[in-house]
């Protein structure tokens, strides 16, 4: 881990641990490694272990008891931004089964968004995808994703999953998101695959999701059934 400010370096131990479990590397219930082991295996110090530790404590996602150790937990359902939080993870905290349908991945021209937004140049290629993401078999989510060159390396079969988990995998996370929130209203084809009449209201969704050094990862436009999903910023 790049060792640069003892600020920057608990942060950075904050959010790689709280992404393993938010992703299932770690499960509820599991027993939390100990200070001495992530001592160990980051070269950090037993101070900057115990910030890390401490702020994930104080956000749920540990608890410690006198005796027992430190055990890993989930947050309540709405505890978290959506900016930033796999829906994967939301549903499987709320008791339902998520799915996720990609009805199309391929590269095509950066547009103006990608090079205001994602930072692309002009004439470089741009991996896009749209996806359909269903809680317990019915749609709740159409999403339309861009990403940086940075994580060309993603298949269709990896965006069928979590998108995060397979980001997590190969060491990109995210760290900060912006967002703007607004009502659209469902054209036909939205409509089908939202499977809801024509013209009814959604909400949307824009978003960019950062690294750690605030590098955008990828933009989402999102829209959203809130007859179905609800989340709290």
């Amino acid at each position: 881990m790049d060792k640069k400010g003892s600020e920057a370096l608990y942060r950075r131990l904050y959010t790689k641990l709280r992404d393993e479990i938010r992703f299932g590397f770690l499960k509820a219930g599991d027993a939390f490694p100990t200070e001495e082991s992530l001592c160990e295996k980051y070269s950090l110090s037993r101070v900057t272990v115990r910030k890390a530790l401490a702020l994930l404590t104080d956000e749920g996602y540990l608890t410690r008891k006198r005796g027992i150790g430190t055990s890993v937990r989930l947050p309540n359902m709405l505890s978290d931004s959506p900016s930033i939080t796999s829906f994967q993870d939301y549903c499987k905290r709320a008791g339902h089964e998520a799915e996720t349908r990609v009805i199309s991945a391929a590269l095509s021209p950066a547009n103006r968004q990608d090079m205001t937004m994602l930072k692309a140049q002009a004439g470089e290629s741009v991996l896009s995808s749209c996806r359909i993401r269903l809680c317990d078999g019915e749609p709740v989510v159409l999403e339309y994703n861009r990403y940086s060159k940075a994580l060309s390396f993603l298949t269709e079969s990896a965006l069928s999953g979590s998108l995060y988990t397979a980001m997590l995998e190969k060491g990109y996370s995210v760290a900060s998101a912006s967002h703007v929130v607004s009502i659209r209203y469902a054209d036909a084809e939205t409509a089908q695959l939202l499977s809801v009449p024509k013209g009814s209201a959604l909400l949307y969704l824009l978003e960019c999701m950062y690294d750690e050094k605030h590098t955008p990862l990828h933009t989402s436009e999102q829209f959203i059934r809130g007859d179905r999903f609800a989340f709290r910023i």
